[in-house]
């Protein structure tokens, strides 16, 4: 009996697939740099409109000012949503794109907050009717009497 051992022909099938893994690792590499390049650019031009809005969001009615809030109070909840999901991966390394994505939900906050107050400027307000001054005067005196008999 003869005894040999091609040991190419049987190294060959690992060779190749950590070729592979290197491939696949070059992959990833470019489509997370593409990633970022895109979700930056997505960033910047998002900025730059509702930055723009800001100063416009007074010339709104109030049928476009309540739309307008509703809206951003859903787009709000997607950033946070976003928010997680890069946090979770650090943002990908990448300082710039976390920086920017605060910027961004700065931004998107003050819009919210104009379209506020566009949309209830024109709420009459009403006064507290005075038996409900009075009960929550009578039940503040209450609560800081207790808080101090327990000190």
């Amino acid at each position: 009996m003869y005894l040999t051992l091609d040991i190419e022909k049987q190294a060959r099938p690992i060779i190749r697939s950590g070729e592979n893994v290197n491939l696949a690792l070059r992959f990833m590499q470019s489509l997370a740099e593409w990633l970022k390049s895109s979700l930056s650019n997505n960033l910047d031009n998002f900025i730059l409109t509702t930055e723009g809005f800001h100063k416009h969001v007074t010339e709104l009615n109030d049928t476009d000012s309540r739309l307008l809030l509703d809206k951003t109070g859903d787009v709000i909840r997607w950033f946070d949503k976003l928010q997680e999901q890069f946090d979770r991966i650090n943002f990908m390394d990448d300082v710039e794109l976390k920086e920017k994505f605060k910027y961004a939900q700065k931004s998107l906050f003050k819009l919210e907050a104009l379209a506020h107050v566009q949309t209830t400027k024109n709420v009459p307000i009403e006064k507290t009717q005075n038996f409900l001054q009075e009960g929550i005067a009578k039940l503040s005196k209450e609560a800081i009497g207790s808080a101090l008999s327990q000190a």
